[in-house]
């Protein structure tokens, strides 16, 4: 059974190579992602509300590619499937935004080259690193949670954190984590996975 060349679809080819070490020195960088708040009643802008309506997140410059005006990493995310169902679920996505499309980007610490260099493709990094999260980040969350569904316990907040621990980086010290505060009655807000 041999190859015809043919039968290579060159579009497919492109995407499975598209990422490529672009710079040693800083592939693998972790950063705490706080996106901005859409459409918010000027009210409801304070810190306390702010923080709870923000949607956390963790993203990894697996290649080095981020530049000064853009940040280009594989985010992982916690988000619910729809806004009628409130099942959580773990989304990789490799993507190129203006550093300022954010409210707030935090480095927190790196992966070692080594770890990324086991890979063949970085792309394959980014699914071990996406298997990871869900095996000892999120499904731990679940157990703590009894179910995948959104909680004060299984949240973007929560899982952001845990992710960042989880690879033993620094989660920002001035970032405070709804669930981390006095019981009260909880305002979450809830980005579904468009």
């Amino acid at each position: 059974m041999g190859l015809s060349i043919d039968k290579i679809n060159p579009e497919k080819i492109s995407f499975t190579s598209g990422m490529k070490i672009v710079n040693v020195n800083h592939a693998g960088t972790v950063y705490f992602v706080q996106h901005k708040v859409k459409e918010i009643d000027a009210t409801e802008v304070i810190n306390d509300q702010l923080e709870k309506r923000s949607h956390y997140g963790i993203a990894v410059d697996i290649t080095g590619s981020s530049n000064e005006q853009h940040l280009i990493a594989t985010h992982f995310d916690l988000y619910i499937r729809s806004s009628t169902n409130y099942t959580t679920q773990v989304i990789a996505d490799h993507k190129t935004d203006e550093w300022n499309y954010y409210l707030r980007v935090d480095k927190v610490g790196k992966i070692p080259y080594e770890q990324i260099l086991a890979f063949y493709l970085p792309e394959h990094y980014a699914d071990y690193l996406k298997s990871n999260l869900i095996q000892y980040v999120f499904n731990p969350l679940c157990r703590s949670n009894d179910g995948p569904t959104w909680s004060n316990i299984l949240n973007c907040q929560t899982f952001t954190r845990n992710s960042i621990n989880y690879l033993e980086c620094e989660f920002p010290s001035s970032v405070r984590i709804t669930s981390d505060c006095i019981p009260t009655m909880m305002d979450f807000y809830i980005q579904a996975n468009k």
